[in-house]
């Protein structure tokens, strides 16, 4: 894999995300392959051509079209500086950089959900991503911003931390484009500002790739965030770290003793007493009629019918509200409880008693 830093330097600075083959191939030098990849053509053709020696006055060349097969550019300079140069209908296609082309690839790399809207704001050149969602229950927004300047990307993160409330990870050009103050206001809001020159590279076949697993590149932003998700509410309980796509079927519950259990979903595990669960009586700290429910259905290995020795007409509500319960904790859709048959509940995970 090769770093494209000439190619993420090039767009963090470049004043127009539009241009003629010429323009975008010299503006990305060796890493125009990859470039070329995310560019769309224009309807109109381009009425400038770049100069050899920009910058001087009346830069860039003026594209004259005299007939079908007579185009030429012309320095504008006075005296000129550079020479007339004859050019092809082609030459003056214009292109622009297909921001969405290019937001689509980093979604795919990163493993994002593309569901979720981004704020409306004042700057034109940013983009959602998608959104991260490290576990079960929690999604955070990923942005693209491609902005000319310090001054214009610090206006940008402002914006961003002024209008989204949650913690996003923004995705910039190059990792030191930032000024103290940004970074400052990134780190306040428990987000992360990561240089794709910093986590991208280049393929054989001229692919965008990413330097290392998106896990890895994800892994300060996560462990941020999640640590901050798992105080819960502030009363005692926890989440579980229900990883993404789990079922019911994937949870594993197991009691240790009366006041705790062991749990499983996917790789997670965690060992967790009723109070972490959400199952404690305010007024006594006791664990509630929830969790000897559960406890109830452990011993029954997961089935109670009218015939379990725990059997009773109140279990109805209890049921339900162990079935909240355990959705807050594990945050996970649906109902964890099923009804059988015979008039009884089944639970959808694998519950033991010791």
């Amino acid at each position: 894999m090769r770093r494209l830093d000439r190619l993420w330097r090039a767009l963090g600075d470049v004043p127009v995300l539009s241009g003629v083959r010429a323009f975008w191939d010299d503006l990305a030098g060796a890493d125009a392959p990859v470039l070329r990849r995310f560019l769309r053509p224009l309807p109109e053709l381009a009425s400038t051509y770049p100069c050899p020696a920009p910058g001087a006055d009346g830069c860039p060349r003026g594209v004259v079209i005299h007939g079908p097969d007579d185009i030429v550019a012309v320095c504008r300079a006075r005296p000129r500086a550079c020479e007339t140069l004859t050019l092809k209908k082609a030459d003056i296609a214009a292109y622009e950089l297909d921001l969405a082309k290019l937001t689509a690839r980093l979604r795919t790399l990163l493993d994002l959900g593309g569901d979720g809207a981004a704020p409306t704001g004042d700057h034109e050149r940013w983009q959602y991503v998608g959104a991260y969602r490290p576990v079960a229950g929690h999604a955070f927004p990923v942005y693209l911003a491609l902005v000319a300047g310090a001054q214009p990307r610090t206006s940008l993160i402002e914006d961003l931390v002024r209008r989204e409330a949650r913690p996003f990870v923004l995705l910039l050009p190059i990792s030191d484009s930032m000024t103290p103050e940004s970074a400052q206001e990134i780190i306040a809001h428990r987000s992360i500002a990561l240089g794709l020159d910093e986590i991208t590279g280049v393929d054989d076949q001229d692919d965008l790739v990413l330097a290392k697993p998106a896990d890895a590149l994800l892994a300060p932003f996560r462990e941020g965030v999640l640590h901050e998700a798992a105080r819960g509410a502030g009363d005692g309980t926890v989440f579980f770290p229900t990883p993404t796509g789990a079922a019911w079927k994937d949870v594993e519950i197991r009691f240790r003793d009366g006041h705790t259990v062991s749990v499983r979903a996917l790789g997670q595990e965690g060992v967790f007493n009723y109070t972490q669960m959400g199952m404690a009586n305010r007024k006594n700290a006791e664990p509630t009629l929830q969790w000897r429910l559960l406890k109830s259905f452990a011993e029954a290995r997961g089935t109670l019918t009218w015939g379990s020795p725990d059997a009773h007409r109140r279990n109805q509500k209890r049921r339900e509200n162990l079935a909240r319960d355990l959705r807050v904790f594990f945050r996970i859709d649906g109902d964890p409880i099923a009804a059988t048959p015979d008039g009884g509940w089944q639970v959808r995970f694998t519950l033991h008693d010791g």
